[in-house]
């Protein structure tokens, strides 16, 4: 509606809606290959970690929009349902790589880390809680701390 184009000009170039999801996906890929490529300069995991929130804020930020529409849409599309998997699976693999091998482990922290640090994560604090990005990445950083430091604190509990 915003760029004056007619559903029947859109349709002149793409076959069905699959094949317009997948053609957006492409220009969201462009979007988000130079973050997901970028190297995290921080020299412990725990710094790389925080360096990596401020990203995925700024990649999330970028996405939102295109994200929201995608979750309305998610049920009627094979691809876009795919390509959420897809996404997941990369955004957890980018954790695992950036946490301490001793972690990977404690399956409770990761999940929760994953969780936290998720784009769903980030629409809700941004559009339901109504955060700035700044608050929002300040509230993503300090669950990450607190989820690590119930990691430190479980370590030294006396075991029964």
């Amino acid at each position: 509606q915003r760029a004056d184009v007619g559903l029947r000009t859109v349709f002149r170039h793409f076959d069905d809606m699959e094949t317009l999801y997948r053609e957006i996906n492409v220009d969201l890929e462009a979007i988000s290959m130079p973050a997901l490529k970028m190297r995290l300069q921080s020299p412990t995991w725990e710094d790389r970690l925080m360096e990596s929130i401020a990203l995925r804020a700024q990649l999330f930020e970028k996405l939102m929009p295109y994200y929201v529409s995608a979750c309305v849409h998610r049920h009627h599309s094979k691809f876009i349902e795919e390509q959420h998997a897809r996404d997941v699976k990369a955004q957890r693999a980018v954790l695992e790589k950036i946490l301490a091998v001793k972690l990977l482990d404690r399956c409770w922290q990761i999940e929760a880390l994953d969780l936290l640090l998720s784009i769903d994560s980030w629409v809700r604090l941004r559009r339901e809680q109504g955060l700035t990005p700044e608050r929002a990445i300040e509230v993503m950083r300090g669950s990450a701390r607190a989820c690590l430091g119930a990691t430190t604190m479980e370590s030294k509990a006396p075991k029964d």
